[in-house]
């Protein structure tokens, strides 16, 4: 794909932890790909887009933003606060349309292929950090809930997991 960018590593160490265990957790199942430090261009914006971590499996393709706040987080439907007077716009804003480009780039390289759903995922991986308003990995599963957001990397392994259980029993 012309479009796309694959970088080798993250700038950041703590960002390229959190995709290192998350494809320990992945590697060795036949169904799951993930892709890492991905920048996609995209012609009518004119501007690369940077995906943190993408998952494609069975239940559809992740676009997983991962944030690595510390202190108090509260999640809230358009703006999170941090540690109790920080604003900051609710990441899955961002997220949600990255996922509309690739899903477009997907639908306009594949279109033999049939639809696939990509998803907005944010993944808080500060283990220091206490998350107010995350998902649980189990409901959010269970329940299709859209753009969900975990409090932990090992929350959205379980999601992910879970939902394609969920995926291959509904077969």
């Amino acid at each position: 794909m012309e479009n796309a960018i694959l970088e080798e590593k993250s700038l950041f160490k703590h960002e390229q932890s959190a995709i290192d265990e998350i494809k320990r957790n992945f590697n060795n199942k036949d169904m799951f790909q993930i892709v890492s430090n991905l920048l996609i261009y995209d012609s009518q914006t004119n501007y690369y887009y940077e995906y943190d971590l993408v998952v494609i499996c069975p239940s559809g393709i992740y676009v997983v933003e991962l944030k690595h706040w510390s202190g108090h987080i509260k999640v809230a439907p358009y703006s999170w606060v941090v540690n109790y007077n920080h604003f900051r716009n609710d990441p899955h804003k961002g997220n949600i349309f990255k996922c509309k480009i690739l899903r477009g780039l997907y639908q306009h390289c594949f279109k033999a292929y049939p639809d696939v759903w990509v998803e907005s995922v944010v993944v808080l991986t500060n283990p220091e950090a206490s998350v107010e308003g995350a998902d649980a990995p189990k409901g959010a599963a269970d329940s299709s809930k859209k753009n969900p957001t975990f409090a932990s990397i090992i929350d959205f392994i379980t999601y992910i997991n879970r939902k394609n259980n969920v995926q291959s029993a509904n077969l």
